[in-house]
This record gives structure tokens, C-alpha cells and sequence, in this order.
């Protein structure tokens, strides 16, 4: 893969340029790898900051699982992430729009697994000129891994509004939390001097007879 520019190749940004500041490396053996670096993605304004930048990812996944399915992602890292929102003085946002007529409940559902992540330096923004009012969300770190067959655990910490946040999710099941079937959940976390604890048991999304769910917030 050489092409330096993006232009067409996801539809639902079109009309925007692309580019890459390093040619995307892809590999191939039992699993495909693909490395990214310095993809960047314009406005659809001239003259404003990116819509979206992404310094470095890397991306492993089962190449047997793209015939089969589900996607299996074995490892995703990503560093350097911007995200840019903004809605402007009559209310239209920047992001791209489905097609006239499309929308992304007409998305048909696409099965994918996860088994490892880390991600790092995110920074997402929303300006709203209608208000003039922006807000700042900054995830330092997020690390998922399963540290057992029958366990999963998602650590994440970050600011909001330069409040910090510690988020940590664990799930007795990675298949369990992917197909929402005898799922037990815990979630729990603060924001600044705010603390909330949670857990929820489910047998089935289908049927929500017997969910428990039991939370609490301090501060």
C-alpha cells in the first residue's frame, strides 16, 4: 500500500482530502498486520483544523477470521488520536453525512472481537457555535487484555474538562459481554471528587428477566 492520499476510500467522507504522512505497511502471514502513521483527514471547511489525526496505529487480526467471521482484531495500538467536532451557527456539524435517503440504523450489525487494545493520547473536542461553548475529552491511556480465558479488563484514565477520570470495566466473559448472554459486568470509576460503583448480571438481552443491576455514587 503506497498511495498517499485517502480521497474516496470511505465513502461517507467523501469530498474531503486524506493523507498519509507514511505509506501504510501491510503484512501477511497466519495474521495480517497493518501499520498506519500520520493519517490525517480534513474539514469540511477550508481553513480549519483536521476533522480527525491519528499518529500511529497498528492493527494485527486473524486472517482466517475475515473469511469466517467473526473479525478477530488480536491486538489493536493506537497513539495520537484528534478528534475535532464542531457544529457552527446553524446547527451543522462537521462530521460526515450519511447518503440522502441512508441512515446508520440501515447499517446491517457487523460481528468483530477484541483481544487485546492499548491506546493512547486521545483527544476529542466539541465546539458548538451556537453557544459558544467547547468541551474537552482526554483519554491518557486505555488497556484492555483478557488476564484469564473467562475474564476480561478494561482500564482507562483521562480529564474531562481537565477534571480527572479512572474508568475500570471487568467481564466475566469476553464472549459473554460481545453476544450480551449470561453477562456479569462490573463497572466502576471516579470523575474529580465524584466515585460510582456498579454491576450488572444478564442472562439475555433478548429477555431481560432476571437482570440485576445494583449501583452507587458518593461525592
Amino acid at each position: 500500500l503506497s498511495p498517499p492520499t485517502i480521497d474516496g476510500l470511505l465513502p461517507d467522507l467523501r469530498q474531503r482530502r486524506g493523507q498519509f504522512a507514511e505509506a501504510p505497511r501491510l503484512r501477511r502471514r497466519r495474521d495480517l498486520t497493518l501499520e498506519i502513521g500520520g493519517l490525517s483527514i480534513a474539514d469540511s471547511e477550508p481553513g480549519q483544523p483536521p476533522l480527525l489525526q491519528l499518529r500511529r496505529a497498528r492493527i494485527q487480526l486473524l486472517t482466517t477470521s475475515l473469511l469466517r467471521g467473526p473479525l478477530l482484531i488480536q491486538d489493536l495500538q493506537a497513539s495520537g488520536l484528534a478528534l475535532n467536532l464542531r457544529i457552527d451557527a446553524q446547527g451543522d456539524s462537521n462530521l460526515p453525512a450519511f447518503p440522502e435517503g441512508e441512515d446508520a440504523s440501515d447499517t446491517a450489525p457487523f460481528a468483530l472481537r477484541l483481544e487485546r487494545a492499548r491506546i493512547e493520547d486521545v483527544t476529542i473536542t466539541r465546539e458548538d457555535l451556537r453557544d459558544n461553548t467547547r468541551a474537552e475529552l482526554i483519554l491518557t491511556r486505555l488497556a484492555q487484555a483478557s488476564s484469564r480465558p473467562q475474564e476480561m479488563r478494561v482500564d482507562a484514565n483521562g480529564t474531562l474538562q481537565q477534571k480527572p477520570w479512572q474508568l475500570v470495566l471487568q467481564a466475566q466473559s469476553p464472549h459473554a459481554l460481545y453476544e450480551l448472554r449470561e453477562l456479569h459486568l462490573t463497572l466502576s470509576g471516579n470523575l474529580a471528587d465524584l466515585r460510582f460503583d456498579s454491576e450488572l448480571q444478564l442472562p439475555s438481552a433478548t429477555d431481560l428477566q432476571d437482570t440485576q443491576l445494583t449501583a452507587s455514587i458518593e461525592g
